[in-house]
C-alpha cells in the first residue's frame, strides 16, 4: 500500500481537457485574431424584420478588414452600400472618417485599436443574443485556405419550457468552420429565423477569413507616410 502510495504521490497534476472548439471559439478576443499574423478578413450581414407576414425593414452591412500588425491595417463598414466608417492606420498613425469625405489624419491609432478589439467579431456583431440558441455540431475536419479546420453545422438549442421575453429562434442552417490552431471561426455561413410574438427576425450572415500570413495590401492614405 505504500509504494502504491508513493507512485500516486509522485504523478504530477492532472492537466484539464481543452475546451471543445465551439466553446473556445466564444471564448476567442481580438488578441486570439491577431495571433493569426497578417490575414483579410470580410463579412456581411442581411437583417429583415417584419410581422403578420409582411416584412418591414431590411438591412444590409458589411466589413472589410486588412491585418498586417497592429501599427499597419485598415477597416471599412459600409451600410446599404454606403461607407459609414473608414479607418487607415500606417506607423501606428490613424486616418479615418465617418464617411463623408476624404480620411482624415486623427493622430495615436490606440483609440481604433480599442473600438476595433471590441467590435471586431461579425458572428456576435451579426446573431447578438441569438447566438445563445444555436448549437454548432461537430462534422468532421477540413482545410480552409490551407488551414485546418474543424466543419460544424448549426442546430437550434431547444428552447425552455417556460420563455423568457424577447426572441425564441425557430429555424437555423448553415455551417462555420473553426481553425485548429487557435479556435478563430474561419469561414461561415449562418441563416437565422426567429419570433418574438407576432414579429419576425431573419438574420443572414456570411463571413471568411483568408490569405494568414500574406501581405494584406494595407498603404497609408494616398501613398503619405508619416
Amino acid at each position: 500500500m505504500i509504494g502504491l502510495l508513493a507512485v500516486l504521490g509522485c504523478a504530477g497534476p492532472v492537466e484539464d481537457a481543452p475546451p471543445p472548439l465551439p466553446l473556445a471559439a466564444e471564448q476567442a478576443t481580438f488578441a486570439t485574431l491577431t495571433g493569426l499574423g497578417s490575414y483579410r478578413m470580410q463579412a456581411s450581414v442581411r437583417r429583415a424584420t417584419g410581422g403578420e407576414g409582411t416584412v418591414e425593414m431590411v438591412g444590409t452591412e458589411t466589413v472589410e478588414l486588412r491585418w498586417k500588425d497592429a501599427d499597419h491595417w485598415s477597416y471599412v463598414q459600409r451600410r446599404d452600400d454606403r461607407v459609414r466608417t473608414e479607418v487607415v492606420v500606417w506607423d501606428a498613425v490613424a486616418w479615418a472618417n465617418g464617411g463623408q469625405g476624404p480620411l482624415v489624419r486623427k493622430g495615436d491609432a490606440e483609440p481604433y485599436r480599442v473600438q476595433l478589439a471590441a467590435t471586431w467579431d461579425p458572428w456576435e456583431r451579426a446573431l447578438e443574443s441569438l447566438a445563445a440558441s444555436i448549437r454548432l455540431e461537430p462534422v468532421g475536419a477540413d482545410l480552409v485556405d490551407g488551414r485546418r479546420a474543424q466543419r460544424h453545422t448549426l442546430v437550434v438549442v431547444p428552447p425552455p419550457e417556460k420563455r423568457r421575453r424577447g426572441w425564441t429562434v425557430t429555424a437555423v442552417e448553415g455551417d462555420v468552420w473553426i481553425d485548429e490552431a487557435t479556435a478563430v471561426r474561419l469561414q461561415g455561413n449562418v441563416r437565422v429565423e426567429a419570433s418574438s410574438g407576432a414579429r419576425t427576425r431573419q438574420v443572414a450572415l456570411s463571413f471568411a477569413i483568408d490569405g494568414v500570413g500574406l501581405d494584406p495590401e494595407v498603404s497609408a492614405p494616398r501613398g503619405d507616410k508619416p
